[in-house]
């Protein structure tokens, strides 16, 4: 039959066997096949929250919009994700009011208590009151040999009023956190 990567069959031989058997592979993945896609869902007119000048705040994670056999879990704002090699993309949005800032986003072992990647750089200027929204982006291979936890981390330092985790649109559900994983 053609693989359908949830319930794959292959067939195998041993000299015990008189006919072939088939063995259920699990854990069967295409490297590049999307596992999971965790955002940060608001609701329609709600902003992403304040970003606190030179710390590092870690990003919401509230929504697994799509999650392959149940392979990864989020909790308390953490992507956990089991055994293996993944490549582990991410977007994270910073907006506001401040009067100019910079800004960096990165992925961030915790159950390692490790930085692992950071991502793109953004400049934030926004003069004469204007307010918009800057990403910052990533994207790495990681391998691991135990289920880890995961956040994205977002470091701001802007000068004048408020940079926040992102400046609401009021179309409809806001997005300011995209996390893809793939099997690498």
């Amino acid at each position: 039959t053609t693989p359908d990567r949830e319930a794959d069959l292959v067939a195998t031989y041993d000299d015990s066997a008189s006919l072939p058997k088939k063995v259920l592979i699990k854990n069967l993945t295409t490297p590049g096949a999307i596992m999971c896609i965790a955002e940060d869902n608001k609701s329609s007119g709600t902003d992403g929250g304040t970003l606190t000048d030179d710390a590092d705040n870690i990003r919401v994670i509230n929504t697994l919009v799509y999650n392959r056999n149940s392979f990864a879990s989020i909790s308390s704002n953490r992507l956990t994700l089991p055994t293996g090699t993944w490549e582990v993309a991410w977007e994270s949005i910073a907006g506001g009011d401040a009067d100019n800032g910079f800004h960096q986003s990165f992925l961030y072992n915790v159950t390692d208590a490790a930085e692992v990647k950071r991502g793109t750089s953004g400049e934030y200027n926004a003069t004469s009151g204007e307010s918009k929204n800057v990403s910052s982006s990533g994207c790495t291979v990681v391998t691991i040999a135990a289920s880890k936890a995961f956040e994205i981390r977002h470091r701001a330092n802007y000068t004048g009023n408020t940079m926040r985790g992102g400046n609401a649109s009021s179309f409809g559900t806001e997005v300011y956190l995209r996390i893809v994983v793939r099997a690498a």
